[in-house]
């Protein structure tokens, strides 16, 4: 038999094998053997918990706390409970960080922390980050903690922090605008000092448009036969609140392209939108002939969002022809 592995297998058999243990692992006695060893763990944490991925189990927070004893923060639970499972585990790991994380993560004494300085004493700091990343994810919003972090010690608390908040802009109270001109005043890192300086800007100066559309008739399942025949960035995003999409945008994400023919100045504008219709912009109008003439030829147009970045304002996207 050829195609032979290294441990002697073929492909037919290694099939074989792998199926028959996923049949064992199936058997209902398997749920009873995990559970005695989340009571009393032997094993690694990171073995336990690719068990419980493997026989789709989710178990409430408390019976992973035998697991947690051992180290209370142990990088594999973290991914478990804040990384693939923040649905399920985000309040509880919020309250049980409130509990462990040691005061001087918090307290007021931002650093400067390049990765290659990392120790094992930071274990705390990134599960803070996570915490705050899942907390943007579910779009949870607790004011009071995304300000302590503004002046956290770590940077990428500090930097997560000022998403939280970002996203959040019309969820603020009187407090907010303070704690972020204290911690920009001490913001030891320019990258961040200079992204709260912006959200200062933008607070000060709320002029960005915020608007929505009907795009119901503008949406479009694509499809792979669809042809792409532009990559460009969205124009005129720097004017927009785009605050109000931050957490919600990813790459890959389908955008709605709109013919604005009545736009007074440029008869051949196109409003690029999200799917639930809200304005980002507009194709480049060094770019939108072509495009605009197939949209009034009757050919169906959209776009697919590539890198992005909120805080610069930019939004690169593809626009495709759709050919169902």
């Amino acid at each position: 038999e050829g195609n032979a592995r290294k441990n002697g297998w073929n492909r037919k058999r290694e099939k074989y094998i792998r199926n028959l243990c996923r049949r064992i692992t199936q058997q209902p006695r398997w749920e009873h053997i995990i559970s005695i060893e989340l009571a009393e763990p032997r094993q690694t944490t990171c073995l336990t918990i690719l068990i419980l991925k493997e026989l789709g189990l989710t178990p409430v927070f408390r019976e992973l706390v035998p697991l947690l004893q051992r180290d209370p923060f142990d990088m594999d639970m973290l991914k478990h409970l804040l990384i693939d499972n923040s649905e399920t585990y985000l309040d509880a790991a919020a309250e049980y960080l409130e509990l462990l994380l040691p005061k001087e993560v918090l307290e007021e004494n931002p650093q400067n922390i390049p990765e290659d300085k990392l120790t094992p004493l930071h274990k705390p700091d990134i599960w803070l980050v996570y915490l705050l990343k899942a907390m943007r994810k579910e779009k949870r919003y607790e004011e009071s903690l995304f300000i302590k972090c503004l002046t956290g010690r770590f940077p990428d608390v500090r930097t997560e922090a000022a998403r939280c908040l970002r996203a959040a802009y019309a969820q603020w109270s009187i407090n907010v605008l303070p704690a972020l001109k204290y911690a920009c005043a001490i913001e030891p890192v320019k990258a961040i000092e200079d992204r709260l300086e912006r959200m200062l800007d933008r607070a000060r100066d709320n002029g960005m448009e915020k608007r929505y559309l009907d795009v119901s008739q503008f949406l479009i399942t694509p499809s792979k036969s669809d042809v792409p025949i532009l990559n460009t960035q969205i124009a005129d995003a720097f004017h927009r609140d785009l605050t109000e999409v931050d957490g919600v945008l990813a790459r890959g994400d389908t955008l709605c392209l709109i013919r604005e023919t009545e736009n007074r100045y440029d008869r051949l504008a196109i409003l690029v939108t999200t799917t639930a219709g809200y304005v980002l912009g507009y194709v480049p109008r060094i770019e939108n002939s072509i495009p605009a003439a197939l949209m009034d030829g009757g050919e169906k147009l959209y776009a697919v969002l590539g890198y992005f970045d909120i805080e610069q304002s930019a939004l690169e996207i593809q626009i495709r022809v759709h050919k169902p």
